[in-house]
């Protein structure tokens, strides 16, 4: 797999559970929050990208992250189709007036 970019806790001036590392994220690619999917396993990271305004896709790990209707979880990155990810951004394009309506996720 080839990644854009990487981006870490270094790359922001305030760190999970605040959104400014999704933020950044997604400015770098170019799109709104509202248009990503974040992939996370804790509850600071979720909430991070949650508050970014982005769609959430929640693979636990150690911690229990709770449920909100704005997340969509995975017993497994194994279990995750690109219908789960179309799922996610349905599930994110709720209330938060920062989300669009429909997020550019990639078909199969």
């Amino acid at each position: 797999m080839r990644l854009a970019f990487t981006l870490s806790a270094d790359d922001a001036d305030r760190t999970k559970p605040h959104p400014d590392p999704y933020r950044a994220a997604a400015a770098r690619l170019g799109l709104a929050p509202g248009e990503c999917v974040a992939v996370e396993d804790s509850p600071d990271g979720a909430a991070s990208a949650e508050a970014a305004g982005c769609a959430v896709l929640v693979v636990p790990s150690q911690l229990d992250v709770p449920r909100t209707p704005a997340r969509t979880s995975a017993a497994s990155l194994e279990d995750v189709t690109p219908a789960v990810l179309r799922a996610c951004g349905r599930a994110g394009a709720g209330d938060q007036a920062e989300r669009s309506s429909s997020a550019r996720i990639p078909s199969a």
